[in-house]
């Protein structure tokens, strides 16, 4: 009798080998949720940092520079003179961005204004003026300005972007947040 070598797969073959794949997806799956988190908060930082570069820039060529925030920060656009749009984010609901009057020393540590009228609310906007530094009439003493960007709910991971009071705009650090949404 001649016997032939079966070239499939059998059913309990089939079943181990996708509970193995099943086991390692379990494993794999929440870094990955840790990797798109990461990938927002760039974005969303990266899309503030362009925009408030857009904003110096047009405030330094004569066209107005103003980056107006929407509630809570959730979204922002870019002005002009006539307070035309001329760069409109895209909302982004799973991020925090929080404004706030700040300062940085000499070794690089923010320190965050802490009297009531340097708190900057969702209706201010961020205006430069025609040499590109920062510029408003609210605030008596405006030393810069600090953003920081947070995932909401998770206070693991987040990003700072800092402008200065002369208009230089840093990306700064990853860093953690806290519940208030501040960065440490």
């Amino acid at each position: 009798m001649v016997y032939s070598k079966s070239h499939g797969v059998t059913f309990i073959e089939l079943l181990v080998v996708l509970a193995i794949m099943g086991i390692a997806a379990a494993f794999v799956v929440p870094s990955f949720k840790g990797l798109i988190q990461d990938r927002r908060i760039e974005q969303t930082g990266r899309n503030l940092h362009d925009a408030l570069m857009l904003a110096r820039s047009n405030a330094v060529k004569g066209d107005g520079g103003r980056l107006v925030p929407d509630a809570a920060w959730v979204g922002w656009e870019v002005q002009d003179a006539g307070r035309t749009p001329i760069f409109i984010s895209k909302p982004e609901t799973s991020i925090m961005v929080k404004a706030t009057v700040a300062n940085v020393d000499g070794d690089g540590v923010i320190t965050r204004g802490n009297i009531v009228s340097d708190a900057i609310d969702n209706t201010n906007e961020i205006r430069f003026d025609s040499v590109g530094t920062l510029r408003d009439e609210n605030v008596v003493s405006m030393l810069g300005v600090v953003f920081d960007i947070c995932v909401d709910g998770d206070l693991r991971r987040g990003r700072q972007i800092y402008v200065s009071q002369l208009g230089k705009i840093k990306f700064n650090k990853n860093c953690v947040c806290e519940a208030s949404g501040e960065c440490n």
